[in-house]
């Protein structure tokens, strides 16, 4: 890593991993879910040394340092072309700055007021012209929609509850479809919304759990949209979508510790979905089908590990992202030691606010943003290694 005239410049190095590639299918139902169900036993677990691996991510510096207010977040929204990419921050005070990556740097386009003060943030395109917007959650319960039009930005109302929104989840929109939004409020209840046919916001209740629903992860399934709710009882729910927008399902899991975070993974075994779940118990979970049980789907390497980054429409099932003590760490199984290697990525810090995953950046496949709550936001970047290049992967 080199400093180049005040900015930092990474010097990325290949390395291949030991990835199994998509044809093998059979090969990988047969042979990695035993694997990866081979966990460590707590009891002996010690301090891993830090293993380098492929380093696919890497920091790519501060984007922007905030000093219009605490950040409650910054999403990416992606353009028509990846010249038009977006990444947009919004301050707890409502403020919202629109940046551009140019050239080589990060530049501010514009700034502007929501109105009212802002606590989470979400972005996908719910809307039929499948062109992405924000979506700001508010403590008086509002959701709003942030919509970029050629001049400037305009806002609107989606929706107000009954209680502080505590957070907003959206789907990564399919083929032929759109996002859907789903609104957690600070009471553990959560709703699932989208724009039908007449251009009119739907909304569907999700039903409650034990104790509330503070987090859920989705999944788009031959069944259609499933979703896994969990909240501070340890117990966790799938729930299926009908073609009216209703939903039902079972319980799914139970965990002795309640969740403190959760991110979408691939089920290895290609029948369920998969879930990394962090626990408030300090304990770190990878639930998959059939590998459900408290002890036997913990990986003690990420105990206590938050602020997951889930992969959207790139599931992957051996590794993950999050904040390991006060580092960003990728976690990633290694098929040799059959156990799960902590590669650091870059500390940033106890104080995180959010994390979120996207495309913004013109030339790299993706990046991941963490916003610190001294008004920082840090950059990190996947570049595409040779052999998913040759392979189209």
């Amino acid at each position: 890593m080199q400093l180049d005239g005040g900015r930092r410049k990474v010097r990325m190095r290949y390395i291949r991993s030991h990835r199994l590639r998509r044809q093998l299918g059979t090969l990988m139902v047969i042979v990695l879910a035993p694997l990866l169900m081979q966990q460590t036993d707590i009891g002996d677990f010690k301090e891993a040394e830090y293993t380098e691996l492929n380093p696919r991510w890497e920091y790519a510096g501060v984007v922007l340092e905030s000093s219009l207010g605490s950040l409650a977040g910054v999403v990416a929204c992606p353009g028509e072309t990846v010249d038009e990419n977006l990444l947009v921050a919004v301050d707890s005070s409502g403020t919202v700055t629109e940046l551009r990556y140019v050239g080589d740097a990060w530049e501010t386009v514009r700034t502007f007021a929501i109105g009212h003060p802002v606590c989470c943030v979400s972005a996908g395109a719910p809307q039929h012209d499948r062109k992405w917007r924000v979506y700001v959650g508010s403590l008086d319960g509002q959701v709003t929609e942030l919509t970029r039009t050629k001049l400037g930005w305009t806002t609107n109302p989606v929706v107000t509850l009954d209680h502080p929104v505590l957070a907003i989840h959206t789907t990564n929109p399919g083929k032929k479809g759109i996002s859907q939004l789903f609104v957690i409020d600070k009471a553990g209840h959560a709703t699932n919304l989208w724009i039908g046919m007449n251009q009119d916001w739907q909304t569907r209740p999700i039903p409650d759990i034990d104790g509330g629903i503070t987090d859920l992860v989705y999944s788009m399934e031959r069944t259609g949209l499933n979703i896994i709710v969990a909240g501070p009882s340890g117990t966790l729910h799938q729930l299926v979508q009908d073609t009216m927008g209703f939903w039902s399902g079972d319980e799914w899991a139970a965990m002795a510790g309640g969740v403190l975070d959760m991110a979408a993974s691939a089920d290895p075994t290609m029948k369920d979905m998969a879930v990394y779940y962090s626990g408030d118990d300090g304990h770190f979970r990878y639930l998959f089908f059939d590998h459900k049980s408290d002890e036997a789907s913990r990986v003690p390497v990420a105990g206590g590990a938050s602020h997951l980054i889930g992969k959207q429409s790139s599931l992957r099932y051996n590794e993950f992202m999050g904040l390991s003590r006060d580092e960003y760490c990728q976690f990633e199984f290694n098929f040799t030691t059959r156990e799960w290697d902590r590669v650091p990525l870059y500390r940033v810090g106890q104080d995180l606010v959010s994390v979120h995953f996207g495309q913004a950046r013109p030339g790299h496949p993706y990046q991941f943003y963490v916003v610190t709550a001294d008004g920082l936001i840090h950059e990190f970047v996947r570049q595409e290694m040779p052999e998913e290049a040759a392979s189209g992967e």
